[in-house]
């Protein structure tokens, strides 16, 4: 099992004191006062103290250290793991990364690890961000995750960021902006809306999607549901057992209910809450599906349709879900739940 590195806030490792205040030999020179023995004292007190923190910028009262190129969302995924990387403006000392990650277990169930660290140095040159220990924030379940010590963080020419760390080894990253432009115009506002969730459009014409699922453009076609709207298919192709999963872009909500676009009216309706939705879900299977005892096969198809609430930015798209060989609940529950819808 893979778990990344995370971030709670730490004590600094490094207590810069008394910067700002002019140096001794400064206010020494100003009194007119030569004190050669406090002077050589001093300098060499300070030896040490300049060879361990000579590439780090002192602690100060602006916004925060990080450079910009690092700030923002970065997004990985390594097998059926997914790597979801915060990068925020710090002080020395003060909460600077954190880190979701969501895979798979070897016996097939899902965990979720969130982390923190704090940052602990910028060198000059900055294309590196020293990492401090990472912290825990949530795990499930409690023996899926283990937290990092010291990482460093680092700028790649190509403008991805990497990050080796003692437990899950080196991740390289891509940010969420570059994943979104990957898509093409048709699809872009679906990669926007769901950047976790579809991945980083590949020059093959495939991205590595929500635990590793093969996600690809492919409007509907002639004969298929929800013609004129856009749609990236996930895993439709896999005979694996993985969830498929479509994204649908009507470019406005929906003229017609779900219920009627997806199921011909006949249907049933259930609601459901998400953490990354204020409101509630709508959830739209066909009406001759037991949510609770239905399970999905070829020749019965358990699907579920996942729409947003009125006013939610992502009113425009519909989810439409399957889990072969799984109920509706235990879709929605085991798989929905966890997955990214931001």
């Amino acid at each position: 099992m893979t778990a990344a590195a995370g971030l709670l806030p730490q004590q600094p490792s490094r207590q810069l004191r008394g910067w700002g205040r002019k140096p001794l030999w400064q206010r020494v020179l100003h009194r007119r006062v030569l004190v050669p023995v406090a002077v050589a004292a001093v300098t060499a007190a300070g030896v040490g103290f300049a060879l361990h923190q000579g590439d780090s910028p002192p602690a100060r009262s602006g916004p925060g250290l990080v450079p910009d190129t690092f700030v923002g969302t970065w997004l990985a995924t390594e097998g059926q793991t997914n790597y979801r990387l915060t990068v925020q403006q710090a002080k020395i000392g003060d909460p600077v990364l954190s880190n979701r990650v969501d895979g798979v277990l070897p016996d097939g169930s899902p965990f979720h690890c969130e982390f923190s660290a704090p940052l602990d140095r910028v060198p000059h040159e900055g294309d590196r961000l020293i990492i401090g220990t990472s912290e825990i924030v949530v795990r499930e379940p409690a023996n899926a995750c283990r937290a990092n010590g010291p990482t460093t963080l680092t700028l790649l020419p190509d403008g991805r960021i990497s990050r080796k760390t003692d437990v899950s080894g080196l991740i390289t990253y891509s940010s969420a902006d570059a994943l979104v432009s990957s898509w093409g115009r048709d699809d872009v506002a679906i990669a926007r809306a769901f950047p976790s969730l579809v991945g980083q459009l590949a020059s093959t014409g495939t991205a590595v999607g929500w635990q590793g699922g093969s996600c690809r453009p492919r409007d509907p076609g002639p004969g298929e549901v929800a013609q004129g709207a856009h749609r990236v298919l996930c895993n439709g192709d896999d005979g694996t057992g993985q969830v498929h999963f479509d994204v649908f872009d009507f470019d406005t909500r929906p003229g017609s209910s779900v219920a009627a676009v997806f199921f011909g009216n006949n249907a049933r309706v259930t609601t459901r809450t998400h953490e990354d939705v204020a409101g509630a879900l709508t959830v739209t299977t066909a009406a001759g599906v037991d949510p609770a005892a239905t399970q999905d096969t070829e020749a019965h198809r358990a699907l579920a349709a996942v729409s947003f609430p009125d006013g939610d930015p992502r009113s425009r798209f519909v989810m439409v879900l399957r889990w072969p060989g799984h109920t509706v609940n235990s879709l929605l529950t085991d798989w929905l739940e966890r997955a990214p819808l931001k």
